[in-house]
């Protein structure tokens, strides 16, 4: 306590407010004080010396209980206002509490010191609000609350609908960029497709499932508010093919014929008479292949017109020449004719016009006039068919060709050859429809001749590309950690063409370079969500791709296991742990040390540990997320096991005697016997000490004796007490002493007795004795009591009669 060691005279401690308590050793300046109770004491050193007046000084402790473990409520989530709902804070049933600003910026509170104020903000943004417990100078005890203030979002715009014609790519879409917020952009029908920058309002939008109409949205976001949202429409139009009326139609007086245009699908058509020599009925003007009824012989001119939404139309006119019938040829007599000309007798034609051609016979016949009547014929040798051929032909993964489309002649023969490209053969090589297998990969041009005698031959090429398909091959996945670039390698072409693209992923990173078997990824973001890379090898019209997807793991959340935990219980235990839950990543929980226990979820950060005993344990929380580094923590729970104590059954002594304790206790490691009264132990620290009561205890008649056993750390001390009563000695006086004749009976009238519960006379004569359990008896004395007998009062307080003494008890 710190008292001063008087030089002159003794000290006492003694207490002067604040409660009851005990001192160690009330005459030792070093004191050791233990309060009953929490509170401000004062405590007196007094320093006397006989009749001096004593010298006196006061110290002050204040013993302070540790305050109330503070706790407040969930995360709040406000959209639109600067003002919380109450906080949660629990009311301290010890100490104060107190509302601090930890971070996010500056407001006030309604209610500083009370656990369910509000929180109005200055601006918006994420605060961490503190609630802070404190009493006295004992550690205050803290937790603290997220509040996440959003501001109402930026209303959605955007542009004015879109119509394209021949693209699947739209313009700019025209969404406004938020002030407050973030945007992105969303399909909400129309089929699938992708957005160049689908988070920026002036994004463009690309269909991949074909032309058609697309609407799309743009979303603004903040937090938990509501999103605002705007959508625009964007048509596809795809080009409607060129407008085909079909061949002209050469007609011979006929009323009706069937129109060949060609199916405008995707857009539509319409048939429109241009000229004519009358206006015939076009039974169905939509339909490519409409009928045409009422027509005369003459030429009429119809018009195709195809078009498809904003797309530019097409048309196309077809002539149907509905010519008159013509007047019978007449060829003539059949000629014999010696020689190779002869003059030719057809009639004249009065309708249409005549025309000579040869049907058979050796050579080729040329007319002088082929429209005369009377023309000359000349033979020469027949020149052979016109070769032809079919398209180029692109070929993958095969060094077989198509037909290669030579005609059949109808003069000559054909046979095909090679013109370059290396060697190979053909499956028929003299006819058009053969096919060519390549000995190599390459280009070859392959030529259809047709010959005739000494006619020079026809000749047509036709070009075969065969092209080899070369598997792509992007390399296997890619697991990383919180990582910004990568780089992608895939399997290097031995012919053709290779390059890099972005799939998807939780954002847009940069690939480069795009062309080449290997790309520097840049940009990458830590994501739940995998990235996917394409890898493409284009060689001619062999094309080949491979995905690789790159799965870019954040840092898990680091972890906490809680706050140290000291329980006071019974075994076997539960104790319940306070680990924080991963933001990123998954936790478990691991025994480090102590005796065995039992982790009921070890995935909860809140989960129990069951059959816990007395010591102390320490476990880990840790969490993993993917390939990252694990982040853990270690938490210590300490269990310690109460005290008991029983101080005994009530005593009861009489005044000059002491009592001898009888108490049970266990599981302490310390005990301290104290009185209400001033009486003393002969050791108070041990179960069963002998107390001698003072002469205050003895004037109360009793005093409450108290055993407090101390636990372990962790467990509070326990407490029980017994009475002890104090009985007075009894006290008793005879009276006078008397002298009576003989014969006669004596009455005692003047005993008294006090502090009894019971009285007895005795007698040491021969004589009788009547109530003797009384203060008044009598005594009738026998001639043998004469001057012979004294009676004696005795046990415990005596008195003497001088003649036949008598004993009188009490109790």
């Amino acid at each position: 306590m710190g008292g001063n060691t008087p030089t002159v005279g003794t000290g006492a401690w003694s207490i002067v407010s604040g409660g009851t308590g005990t001192f160690d050793d009330t005459t030792d300046p070093d004191a050791i004080f233990t309060a009953d109770a929490y509170g401000t004491y004062v405590l007196r050193w007094t320093i006397s010396n006989g009749v001096c007046t004593p010298s006196t000084a006061d110290v002050t402790v204040n013993y302070y209980e540790t305050p109330t473990t503070a706790t407040v409520g969930a995360t709040q989530n406000h959209c639109g206002t600067l003002t919380s709902t109450g906080l949660g804070g629990n009311t301290p049933a010890i100490g104060t509490g107190v509302w601090s600003i930890t971070s996010g910026g500056t407001g006030t509170f309604t209610a500083p010191t009370s656990g369910n104020s509000n929180f109005v903000a200055n601006a918006y943004g994420t605060y961490e609000l503190t609630w802070t417990i404190s009493n006295g100078t004992c550690t205050p005890s803290t937790a603290s609350i997220t509040v996440n203030f959003y501001q109402t979002p930026t209303t959605a715009t955007v542009g004015a609908t879109q119509n394209l014609c021949g693209t699947l790519t739209s313009g700019a879409l025209g969404g406004n960029t938020p002030s407050v917020g973030t945007g992105a952009w969303s399909i909400v029908s129309g089929g699938t497709g992708t957005f160049s920058a689908s988070t920026s309002g002036s994004s463009t939008f690309t269909a991949t499932s074909g032309y058609g109409t697309y609407v799309l949205r743009w979303t603004i976001s903040n937090g938990t508010c509501t999103p605002s949202t705007a959508d625009v429409t964007v048509i596809f139009y795809e080009t409607a093919p060129a407008a085909d009326a079909g061949d002209d139609q050469s007609l011979c007086d006929v009323t009706n014929t069937t129109l060949e245009g060609n199916d405008p699908a995707p857009g539509t058509g319409v048939w429109t008479l241009i000229s004519g020599p009358n206006v015939p009925a076009i039974t169905a003007p939509t339909a490519y292949n409409s009928t045409v009824t009422g027509m005369i012989p003459g030429t009429y001119v119809l018009r195709w017109t195809v078009s498809n939404g904003v797309c530019a139309s097409t048309s196309d006119d077809v002539s149907l020449i509905n010519s008159d019938t013509p007047t019978t040829a007449s060829a003539g007599s059949d000629q014999e004719v010696c020689g190779l000309a002869a003059t030719l007798a057809g009639n004249t034609a009065v309708v249409g016009t005549g025309t000579w051609t040869q049907t058979t016979g050796a050579g080729v016949t040329t007319f002088g006039n082929a429209n005369s009547p009377v023309s000359t014929t000349s033979t020469y040798t027949e020149a052979p068919t016109t070769a032809t051929v079919g398209a180029t032909q692109n070929l993958c993964g095969t060094l077989i060709s198509g037909t290669l489309g030579g005609n059949t002649p109808t003069v000559g023969t054909g046979a095909w050859s090679i013109v370059s490209g290396g060697t190979g053969t053909f499956s028929a090589s003299t006819s058009g429809s053969s096919t060519f297998t390549a000995d190599a990969y390459g280009t070859y041009v392959l030529r259809w001749t047709i010959s005739n005698g000494v006619c020079t031959p026809s000749t047509a090429d036709v070009t075969v590309n065969y092209y080899q398909s070369i598997s792509a091959n992007a390399g296997d996945d890619q697991t990383l950690c919180a990582a910004t670039s990568t780089v992608l390698i895939g399997n290097t072409p031995t012919s053709g063409t290779s390059g890099w693209s972005f799939v998807s992923g939780p954002n847009t990173p940069a690939v480069l370079p795009t062309t080449g078997s290997m790309a520097l990824v840049n940009g990458m973001i830590a994501s739940t969500t995998p990235y996917v890379f394409r890898y493409t090898i284009t060689n001619g019209t062999c094309t080949s791709t491979d995905d690789v997807t790159v799965t870019n793991y954040n840092n898990p959340t680091p972890a906490f296991a809680g706050n140290d935990q000291t329980i006071c219980s019974t075994t076997p235990a539960t104790a319940t742990m306070a680990a924080n839950t991963p933001v990123y990543g998954i936790g478990e929980w691991t025994q480090e040390s102590g005796a065995a226990a039992t982790i009921t979820t070890p995935s909860s950060p809140s989960t129990t540990i069951t059959g816990l005993s007395t010591g102390t344990y320490v476990f880990r929380w840790t969490i993993t997320n993917g390939v990252c580094a694990a982040s853990s923590d270690l938490v210590t729970i300490t269990l310690a096991s109460p005290a008991t104590v029983e101080a005994g059954i009530d005593q009861t002594i009489c005044e000059n005697g002491n009592a001898t304790m009888s108490a049970t206790a266990s599981g302490y490691v310390s005990l301290l016997w104290t009185t209400s009264g001033t009486g003393s132990f002969n050791n108070a620290t041990v179960e069963d000490p002998i107390y001698t009561p003072s002469a205050s205890d003895i004037v109360n008649g009793s005093v409450v004796l108290t055993l407090t056993a101390t636990a372990a750390t962790g467990c509070p001390q326990v407490s029980d007490f017994m009475t002890l009563t104090i009985a007075s000695s009894p006290e008793a006086d005879a009276g006078s002493d008397a002298t009576v004749c003989q014969g006669t009976a004596y009455t005692v009238n003047d005993a008294t007795a006090s502090n009894y519960l019971s009285l007895l006379w005795t007698e040491d004569g021969l004589g009788s004795l009547t109530n003797a359990t009384g203060l008044t008896p009598t005594y009738t004395p026998t001639a043998g009591d004469t001057n012979s007998r004294r009676n004696r009062y005795c046990n415990p307080d005596f008195d003497s009669k001088p003649e036949h003494r008598m004993q009188h008890s009490s109790s």
